[in-house]
């Protein structure tokens, strides 16, 4: 699946019904075995690093755990792909919020070791 296109992905209502009853172990397995490469792809299309990216995917499950139950496949409404990529986009979005700022941080502390 390593090579597959991310457009050939189907969604399988069986699958996010298991994961939004309850804890699924294998379910998040198979979960990430399917999404976590689309995920981490969309993040370094982004222009995220490989350690970013990695971040995005652990952040993206969480908030799919916390809303999936919400979600109601739909495919003539929202197809689950397109939900999945919104919750990544804004995963994206924290992570470059937090890369500005740790940069002010340290633009700031090397400012402070340059001054007399």
């Amino acid at each position: 699946m390593a090579n597959a296109d991310h457009s050939s992905i189907q969604t399988r209502p069986s699958l996010l019904n298991r994961l939004s009853v309850g804890d699924d172990a294998e379910g998040w397995q198979e979960f990430y075995r399917v999404y976590g490469k689309l995920v981490r792809d969309f993040a370094i299309k982004a222009g995220l690093s490989d350690t970013e990216a990695d971040d995005v995917v652990q952040e993206t499950a969480i908030a799919v755990a916390r809303h999936l139950p919400e979600f109601r496949y739909d495919p003539e409404v929202c197809r689950f792909k397109t939900w999945l990529l919104n919750q990544t986009s804004w995963r994206i979005k924290d992570q470059f919020r937090k890369r500005h700022r740790n940069e002010r941080l340290q633009q700031g502390t090397a400012a402070d070791a340059n001054s007399p």
